[in-house]
């Protein structure tokens, strides 16, 4: 259960908060 994985639920939600940052961040095509 994700419940018992903190690290993952963790990740997931760094990764989400990340994608939707670079989608808002106008040039972020530069940054990649």
């Amino acid at each position: 259960m994700e419940e018992d994985n903190p690290s993952f639920f963790w990740i997931k939600s760094e990764g989400q908060q990340k994608l939707a940052t670079e989608n808002l961040v106008p040039g972020n095509q530069v940054y990649k």
